[in-house]
């Protein structure tokens, strides 16, 4: 008999990125007696699906949410209604700050998208060399606030030494991003970067660059998430071969089980300390933001610790 039911509901759980998050939120569900351990979310971009969902958590009165979305603004309502009857919300990759969620555990995305942008540059002195690029920056969708962040990150690093640097959005879709490469191209004849800010980003962008009959190389591309092909990439550019060039791989695993413990401590009633009259002074148990440091760039100097897991 399950006396406990957390849910974790994510935006475009068709990614293959949530392979990990959901086996170790599963693999919890089954260890773990007593608790029952829901994975949902639309299979696309789509916010309005994603709120019917977690109204329809709420209404059956789960114990516990754990959210990433791609539209802060839209989720928070929701978010706060959970909170209001009594459901602790963790949120995980994205935040909505905006809202009564207990906490968000995440990564600093502006700090690790700077850190790739500075790899790239320190790589390729050569190429960029007396020259000012093109850049091109593709995220899923400007409105989701880890996306936002990656894109700052590129945009504080990259903005005095560029020509031009154009963001366009491709819905977490690797048909979509090549779609928007190939569109960028037409634009502007020459692009000499493209930093990818989803794991499909990068997929996209090799499928234009082929398209378009381009060497490895001539265009610089990096990506981010542990997608095997992007990694497979990555090694494969050691010899010439490879596509891409650097990625960014988050802890997602640890994440989720820091998720649930929080969900776990504010149900058994250990979030907040006996001794101390926090909750009653309405101050908060643990830090609003929770940031799981995140510094290395994988590229094909260390990409073999990654594909050996």
């Amino acid at each position: 008999m399950n006396d406990r039911r957390y849910a974790m509901n994510v935006a475009v759980s068709q990614m293959s990125f949530w392979r990990e998050p959901r086996h170790t939120w599963e693999k919890i569900g089954s260890v773990v007696p007593g608790l029952e351990m829901l994975f949902g979310g639309p299979p696309d971009d789509d916010t309005s699906k994603q709120v019917q969902e977690l109204e329809l958590l709420i209404a059956q009165g789960v114990n516990g949410l754990v959210v990433f979305s791609n539209n802060a603004k839209a989720v928070a309502p929701a978010i706060d209604r959970a909170i209001e009857k009594g459901i602790p919300v963790v949120t995980a990759f994205a935040d909505v700050p905006d809202s009564k969620r207990i906490a968000h555990i995440g990564a600093d995305q502006a700090r690790l998208a700077s850190a790739i942008a500075r790899r790239v540059k320190e790589d390729f002195k050569d190429l960029l060399h007396g020259k000012r690029p093109n850049v091109l920056v593709t995220v899923g969708r400007r409105a989701s606030e880890d996306q936002a962040e990656r894109l700052k990150g590129i945009e504080l690093e990259m903005k005095n030494e560029v020509q031009s640097l154009e963001c366009v959005e491709d819905r977490f879709d690797p048909e979509t991003a090549e779609a928007v490469v190939l569109d960028a191209f037409e634009k502007y004849r020459n692009i000499d970067i493209i930093f990818g800010c989803n794991s499909q980003s990068a997929i996209g962008a090799v499928r234009a660059l082929r398209k378009l009959r381009k060497r490895p190389g001539q265009v610089v591309v990096t990506g981010w998430d542990s997608e095997k092909e992007v990694l497979r990439q990555i090694k494969a550019e050691r010899v010439g071969e490879g596509w891409i060039h650097a990625t960014a791989v988050l802890y997602s695993s640890y994440m989720v089980q820091l998720c649930y413990g929080l969900l776990e401590a504010e149900n058994f009633g250990y979030l907040y300390p006996d001794t101390l009259n926090t909750r009653e002074l309405h101050l908060p148990a643990v830090p609003g933001r929770i940031e799981i440091p995140m510094e290395k760039v994988v590229t094909w100097r260390n990409v073999e610790e990654y594909l050996k897991q």
